[in-house]
């Protein structure tokens, strides 16, 4: 057994199931993949979208921000092991952070509506322009979690064959 061995088989767990399969959770990689080409998006076509919700209009945070996500996108680019765990862990910040943007805010809407010049439709444009960004956490949550538990009730079944 060389040395490598252990690593490349965890790269191989983290691309393929049982008997080869990919995991639906290979094409949501795609997402970290473009991390720099979403980033342009926010700045020049669609501000708000998923970084400004979280860190605000700053563009130190932005560029942070997206800095996590590309570099979760090179961990899948490079097959770290753990790149999926990162990827979960970022999204369940991502969407801590947003709960009181996605609660809290249509209740203020509400609240604002019934003042005479409240900024409703401000208020309502930016939580509409900040809901794809968290719907695209949702899936990828969801989506990574049912892959995450596949693969373990997988090996368990195999661990369970071989005994």
């Amino acid at each position: 057994m060389t040395p490598e061995a252990p690593l490349q088989t965890a790269r191989s767990s983290l691309e393929s199931g049982p008997d080869g399969a990919v995991p639906q959770a290979t094409l949501l990689r795609i997402y970290y993949y473009f991390a720099p080409v979403w980033m342009v998006v926010e700045f020049f076509f669609w501000p708000g979208i998923r970084a400004e919700m979280i860190v605000g209009p700053s563009l130190a945070g932005i560029l942070l921000f997206y800095g996590v996500e590309a570099s979760i996108g090179v961990a899948y680019w490079k097959k770290v092991p753990g790149a999926n765990w990162a990827a979960l862990l970022e999204n369940v910040v991502y969407l801590v952070f947003s709960v009181h943007f996605l609660l809290i805010q249509p209740i203020d809407i509400g609240f604002g509506a019934s003042e005479p010049n409240g900024g409703v439709t401000a208020a309502f444009e930016e939580w509409a322009t900040a809901a794809p960004g968290v719907a695209v956490s949702l899936i990828y949550v969801f989506a990574l979690t049912l892959s995450l538990i596949w693969r373990v009730s997988a090996a368990e079944q195999a661990k369970s064959v071989r005994r």
